[in-house]
């Protein structure tokens, strides 16, 4: 009995370290799998796609971007998250033709109606630099970088259209997207977020 008494202490702490040491693992699991981390962060080297027949842009709650340099955060720009579904996979590839952006700025006639004007045209080819590093649940995706500069577009309402020109010439288009751009990075009624060019 003396001797069970005198390794109890022992015997105890190797416990609780086998349950803190269960517990910190299960939590690293978890926040892997909620993260999506199939890819542990390394570039895609798949094959690219030809195959994509939907293109999904998801603009975030702060989406415009500043690219000065004097630290002015005015925005200059947008960012979007894009993908490219594929049908086969059902999920975001990375395309093997390229990606149209066109912005349009929506201005006020004498008559009442409004005058959509394009301002400002992307193209991004299959070796952007905008490529994710790892897939999400949608799949791998680009955030796209949209400066819009030397163009100041402050207080305008704008709308954005994503398409995707695949090697077979087909067109497929997002729906348009519809925003007012903050008056200035104080306009509280526009979440605004300042980010450098990746």
């Amino acid at each position: 009995m003396d001797r069970l008494a005198e390794h109890a202490p022992l015997v105890w702490g190797w416990t609780d370290m086998k349950r803190s040491l269960s517990i910190i693992l299960l939590a690293l699991c978890l926040s892997g799998c909620l993260e999506g981390a199939a890819g542990w962060g390394v570039p895609k080297t798949e094959s690219l796609s030809d195959t994509v027949v939907r293109v999904l842009p998801i603009y975030g709650s702060k989406p415009w971007l500043s690219f000065d340099e004097a630290g002015d955060l005015d925005p200059e720009g947008i960012k979007v998250d894009v993908y490219l579904i594929d049908s086969r996979t059902g999920h975001g590839e990375f395309g093997r033709g390229d990606i149209l952006v066109d912005m349009y700025t929506l201005e006020p006639r004498p008559d009442g109606n409004t005058e959509r004007m394009l301002v400002k045209q992307w193209r991004f080819g299959p070796d952007t630099p905008f490529r994710s590093r790892r897939p999400t649940r949608l799949g791998w995706g680009y955030q796209l970088h949209l400066d819009w500069r030397p163009g100041d577009y402050l207080g305008k309402s704008i709308e954005v259209t994503i398409a995707y020109q695949r090697t077979d010439g087909r067109i497929v288009r997002s729906k348009t997207k519809r925003l007012r751009v903050p008056r200035s990075s104080h306009d509280r009624s526009a979440p605004f977020a300042a980010s450098p060019r990746p």
